[in-house]
C-alpha cells in the first residue's frame, strides 16, 4: 500500500509505503507516546484538582460510611430508649384507668384512680385537637 503526499508550497510529490516495518514502527510509537502523554496529562490534572489515587478515596469512604452508621445506631438507640419509655409511661397510665366509656353525646369518659394520674391524662389529651373527653377520679379507697 501506498500513501501519496503533495505539498503545496513546493509542488512536489511524495509517496510513503505502508508496507514497509519502519513505517509500522514510527506510527506505532507516535500512537503510543500519544497515549502516555494522554495519561501523564490525566495524572498531573488529577494531582492538581486534588483527585487522590483510588486507595486514599476508598478509604475516606469508608471513614464517612463508618461515621454515618454510628450515627444511624445511636439515633437507632435512642429511638429505642424512647419508644421504651413512652410504653413504659404508657402501662403506668393505663393501670390507673379504671373504666373507659362513652356518654349519650359520644364523649369519652374516663374514670381514674388517681387525681395526679387524672391531671396527667389531661395534660396528655389537650395536645389533641377535637377530642372530647371527661375524666373523673374515684374518691380515695375505692376501686
Amino acid at each position: 500500500m501506498q500513501l501519496i503526499l503533495l505539498s503545496k508550497d513546493r509542488g512536489h510529490l511524495g509517496h510513503l509505503r505502508l508496507t514497509s516495518g519502519r513505517v509500522w514502527l514510527g506510527i506505532g510509537a507516535c500512537v503510543l507516546s500519544i497515549c502516555a502523554g494522554a495519561f501523564y496529562g490525566g495524572v498531573t490534572a488529577a494531582r492538581i484538582l486534588g483527585v487522590g489515587p483510588p486507595e486514599a478515596q476508598v478509604a475516606t469512604w469508608r471513614e464517612e460510611l463508618s461515621q454515618q452508621q454510628a450515627i444511624v445506631d445511636a439515633t437507632q438507640r435512642s429511638l429505642q430508649q424512647n419508644l421504651d419509655a413512652l410504653a413504659l409511661r404508657l402501662g403506668q397510665m393505663n393501670a390507673h384507668v379504671v373504666s373507659a366509656t362513652t356518654d349519650a353525646a359520644g364523649d369519652l369518659v374516663l374514670v381514674m384512680d388517681s387525681p395526679v394520674w387524672a391531671a396527667r391524662v389531661r395534660y396528655c389529651l389537650g395536645t389533641l385537637p377535637n377530642v372530647k373527653t371527661r375524666i373523673r377520679v374515684l374518691p380515695h379507697g375505692r376501686s
